[in-house]
């Protein structure tokens, strides 16, 4: 049986390239041995740009291992609507969001 739920992360970055307009984003920690299908997903929020890191987990065992995932968004910044200098990531070590800062790569 499997459970699909935050994940924890013991590192967090975000980075926008401005000639590809995509926004990554990066983790990475220790979780259950049979966590699969990891991924970021946008959550909605006025004014802001907030993501949940996910999971699905189980059966459960004592073992746990290193994971590293980064993901894609295609997202025009800056714009009107989102602040375009931090990005707020929502995992199981931070439930409330964790305010990473965006690096911007490649020039205008």
């Amino acid at each position: 049986m499997g459970f699909f739920g935050l994940i924890p992360a013991s590192e967090l970055a975000a980075s926008y390239n401005v000639r590809t307009r995509k926004l990554t984003l990066y983790a990475a920690g220790d979780v259950h041995e049979h966590t699969r299908a990891i991924a970021f997903h946008r959550a909605p929020l006025m004014g802001g740009l907030e993501f949940t890191l996910d999971g699905w987990s189980g059966p459960f065992t004592s073992r746990t291992i290193h994971y590293t995932h980064s993901q894609d968004f295609d997202i025009q910044l800056p714009n009107p609507i989102t602040p375009s200098n931090t990005v707020t990531i929502l995992d199981a070590n931070n439930g409330k969001g964790k305010t990473i800062p965006i690096r911007f790569l490649g020039g205008i």
